[in-house]
């Protein structure tokens, strides 16, 4: 067996070379494949998508069918991220653009010689709920793969050869890209320099023609080895802002192609975010709720700034907070760690406050002009100018800081009877005067700052409490003791007092003898029965006869609905239907109770 030897240690002298690979802190393998998270590891990523066949399949995101893969086009670049356990993008096409995307151009002004970038086709057929109807994956030499649709499956090909193409993004979601030095892909070595791959010109003695791979004299690939060095891997900010240098200016028209009008990125967002997944906060607070999660990049536009919770950040702290909207309309706060102010936008909006009924409007421009209506118009310098406080509450005000032929973006402001503003609602909506009264008379609150969430269910907590502050929250201490509450209540929370009267009152029952399920959506025929109970159970002679919808109501709400139909506090929907089981939202349920008490 002497015959062995050899082969045995030259195995083990590979298994050592493999162990020091990944022992040694300096020795890097990126060179000799590329690495996960980066620009040429995703470019590879189509490129194996198309060589392994995935199939089709609209919705999917790597999902295997039949023993193959399967994705649409955006699922095919969300399955890299999930593949390599990195945060996920967004699923559509537009979204992960619009959201994952930090810089873009239109093709005919040039493409990048960067591998991994992301290309897009326009969406003619319904652009406004997205603009982009299809993306795929830049591999370099003008060629891209991407998994087209049903019967086609993956394609790669020419991005010249498909006319439909027509822009190119550098995506983000933590994806690096490379500087300059020698890079590995797709098993073949590529030199970049100041963040492109090299064409047609000789880098240490290598040649390197027009598809930007590597070859030796005998016109030969060279073979891929980490012999080579690089200066490893950047962020997608620091791409764009190097493409920002070349005369691109980060956008691209395909908003104008599908018919929405001219690409308005510039003068219509005054800020960014600076974070990657950074959550966009109900309040100045990280303990506060999630509204959404932006990415680096992201587009926004800054309001204002607040004092908030401070957050520390590389040995430093801040309290300093923005009050932000993203462009798909949500507002939140972002701590001033993650977004800046880019100016290349516009102005930043004013605030309005309101105390005494005097109505305050101010701008963190030095030098703007103000101004505002209260006519459910939008403003322009053509409006009302502020000059000083206004004494008018209970209407909505909309307003602009404008400066140097730059206009700020509208804020809107719904300042209530009793000086409290909202944003979002205005003084033209149904349920005006009713919330205006609810909030004034100290019934109803806010579900945060300045927010009344019109169109958010009740829950059946909601509803006990406000009957209970109605009935001018009385002492419960007497009852508390001895008796046991639902198990599904908090004795801490801030209802359990309302269920603690509303059980005594007999206005609830519960869901079962056990429980209230005090986070449970309310039904139309429920807040009735309660609202019927605290009024102490009238008779009424109303028929319901004249509703289609009569025997869906329940047994234990009919007396209950016909004495609210008698009162004037409930009538029909569309097409004589009283909706017994439907769920009543904030605004309707405030117009109930309200009708009750006025």
């Amino acid at each position: 067996m002497k015959h062995l030897k050899k082969p045995l240690r030259l195995f083990s002298l590979l298994l050592a070379v493999c162990m020091l690979a990944y022992t040694v802190p300096h020795l890097t393998l990126n060179v000799l494949a590329a690495e996960s998270g980066t620009s040429l590891h995703f470019a590879e990523h189509g490129l194996n998508a198309y060589r392994d066949g995935w199939l089709y399949i609209g919705g999917n995101k790597g999902q295997v069918v039949n023993g193959r893969r399967s994705s649409d086009c955006a699922g095919l670049l969300y399955a890299y991220f999930s593949d390599n356990k990195m945060a996920t993008p967004m699923g559509g096409a537009t979204s992960q653009v619009t959201y994952n995307c930090v810089f873009s151009g239109d093709l005919y002004e040039g493409l990048p010689r960067i591998h991994g970038l992301a290309v897009t086709a326009p969406d003619y057929r319904d652009p406004y709920t997205g603009i982009y109807g299809h993306i795929g994956i830049y591999t370099g030499n003008g060629m891209a793969a991407d998994n087209s649709s049903y019967s086609v499956n993956m394609r790669y090909e020419p991005i010249a050869s498909n006319s439909s193409w027509n822009a190119w993004h550098v995506f983000d979601n933590g994806l690096k890209y490379p500087k300059s030095g020698w890079y590995a892909m797709d098993g073949a070595m590529y030199h970049y320099t100041d963040y492109q791959y090299d064409i047609n010109t000789e880098v240490d003695g290598y040649s390197i023609g027009e598809d930007g791979i590597a070859r030796d004299e005998t016109g030969s690939p060279i073979p891929v080895t980490d012999a080579l060095g690089n200066e490893g891997y950047v962020s997608a900010s620091e791409v764009a802002s190097y493409l920002r240098t070349l005369g691109y200016d980060g956008k691209d028209d395909t908003a104008e192609l599908v018919g929405l009008g001219p690409n308005e990125d510039d003068g219509k967002y005054n800020g960014k975010v600076t974070g990657s997944s950074v959550n966009l906060r109900s309040q100045p607070s990280t303990s506060s709720s999630v509204v959404t999660v932006l990415s680096r990049g992201t587009k926004i536009n800054i309001l204002g700034t607040v004092e908030g919770q401070a957050v520390p950040y590389q040995g430093q702290t801040s309290n300093k907070w923005y009050q932000v909207e993203d462009p798909r309309g949500h507002q939140g706060y972002l701590c001033s760690w993650y977004a800046e102010f880019t100016g290349n936008g516009a102005l930043l909006a004013p605030t309005i406050t309101c105390e005494g009924g005097y109505v305050t409007l101010n701008t963190a421009t030095e030098g703007a002009d103000l101004f505002y209506t209260i006519d459910g118009e939008d403003p322009t310098e053509a409006s009302i100018p502020y000059t000083e406080a206004v004494y008018q509450v209970g209407c909505t005000y909309r307003a602009i800081a404008v400066k140097d032929g730059k206009t700020s973006p509208v804020t809107t402001a719904t300042v209530l009877s009793n000086n409290e503003i909202f944003t979002d609602f205005t003084s033209g909506a149904w349920y005006f005067d009713t919330v205006n009264q609810a909030i004034s008379s100290g019934l109803f609150t806010g579900t945060g700052t300045g927010v009344f969430s019109p169109t958010k269910e009740m829950t059946r907590a909601m509803v006990v409490t406000i009957l209970y502050r109605m009935a001018g929250e009385p002492d419960v201490s007497g009852y508390t003791a001895g008796n046991s509450l639902f198990s599904d209540v908090d004795t801490n929370s801030w209802y359990s007092n309302a269920v603690y009267w509303a059980k005594q009152q007999g206005i609830t029952s519960g869901t079962t003898p056990t429980t209230f399920s005090p986070a449970k959506p309310i039904r139309r025929e429920e807040l009735v029965a309660m609202l019927w109970k605290y009024a102490g159970s009238p008779s009424s002679g109303s028929s319901l006869s004249g509703f289609v919808d009569e025997n869906q109501i329940s047994s234990f709400a009919k007396d209950a609905i016909s004495w609210a139909v008698d009162r004037g506090l409930v009538s029909g929907k569309d097409g004589g239907r009283l909706d017994p089981r439907g769920v009543a939202n904030r605004a309707q349920g405030a117009q109930i109770l309200m009708k009750y008490l006025y």
